[in-house]
């Protein structure tokens, strides 16, 4: 994997978080920033897409 490092990264995600030094982020088509750790959240909020959990 080859992530880019960045000085200049967004201030908060689209979640209102802020982005700190070495967070991962990913910067929807439409240009959404969302954090890693909130892509479920946003898959949910923004896609339609339904969680679940295997038993």
């Amino acid at each position: 994997m080859n992530i880019e490092k960045v000085a200049d990264h967004p201030i908060e995600d689209l979640f209102g978080e802020e982005i700190c030094a070495d967070d991962l982020y990913f910067i929807m088509p439409n240009g959404e920033i969302v954090l890693s750790h909130n892509l479920g959240d946003y898959m949910i909020k923004h896609l339609g897409a339904t969680e679940k959990q295997a038993k």
